[in-house]
């Protein structure tokens, strides 16, 4: 699979099987998304998320 479908399919879903790596990748997606200005707008949308999940998710792959 693909380290692109990984993170679509995978970790932005949260279907993963529960380990310590997992469980770090989505409180890392978690804590992406809950970055908002004062106004309450999410601050990352889309591919910016995607990109920065995908760094990480290679981080720990290697």
């Amino acid at each position: 699979m693909a380290l692109w479908q990984y993170v679509l399919c995978q970790v932005e879903t949260g279907k993963l099987k529960p380990n310590s790596v997992t469980k770090r990748l989505l409180d890392y997606k978690n804590a992406l998304k809950n970055l908002t200005t004062p106004q309450g707008k999410q601050l990352l949308n889309g591919k910016h998320l995607q990109g920065k999940l995908m760094a990480k998710v290679a981080f720990h792959a290697f």
